[in-house]
This record gives C-alpha cells, structure tokens and sequence, in this order.
C-alpha cells in the first residue's frame, strides 16, 4: 500500500520539463512589498502634481503678468518700470530668462 501512495505522488508532481515550460510567475521585489501602498499613492500624487505644474508653466501666457513684474521690479529697484513689449520666458533651459521686445518706438531716456 506504501509503494501505491508514493507511485501516486510521484505521478502528481511535475516533470521538471513540465515546470521549464510554465510561464514565470512574477513577483514584486521584496524590498517594494515592504513599502506600504499608501506611499506609492502619496508619490504618485506629488509626481501629478509637478507635472500639472511644469505643463502649466510652459503654457502660461506670460505677457499676462507684465503688469504685476513691472509693478515688482519697480518696487524692488526704486524707480519707475513699465514693460510695453511682449515678454517671452524661457524656463525649462540650463540657463534661464526672460526677455521682453522693445516696442518699435522704444527710446532710452
């Protein structure tokens, strides 16, 4: 009766054939099971946040603030400042500025 049992679990084990054509199952790291989901969530919103943020800069119309940097600038320096032309802001480069046109009547006084 012995041998009949283990002939039986010998037969229901797989082959190691059997086993190298499964597909892998995949499993996390452990290292990421550790980590409450919680903060995947939290990270993921901070990483939603910024990009609204970077998309919204880059689409801005900046000639809408001039009124508000002049007033700024003019606070800062102690003299009148008045932007008239159109600024354009480069912010996503290694170096970045904002430039405004002079109007085409501009004169230096």
């Amino acid at each position: 009766m012995a041998q009949a049992e283990h002939a039986k679990v010998a037969r229901s084990r797989p082959s190691t054939a059997a086993k190298r054509r499964r597909t892998p199952k995949w499993h996390l790291p452990v290292l990421v099971r550790a980590v409450p989901q919680w903060v995947f969530w939290t990270g993921g919103a901070i990483l939603a946040i910024i990009a609204a943020l970077v998309i919204a800069l880059y689409f801005l119309d900046w000639n809408l603030l001039r009124g508000s940097i002049a007033r700024y600038a003019s606070h800062r320096i102690g003299r009148e400042v008045r932007i008239e032309g159109d600024l354009h802001v480069r912010i996503f480069s290694w170096q970045p500025r904002v430039d405004a046109k002079r109007p085409a009547d501009f004169r230096l006084l």
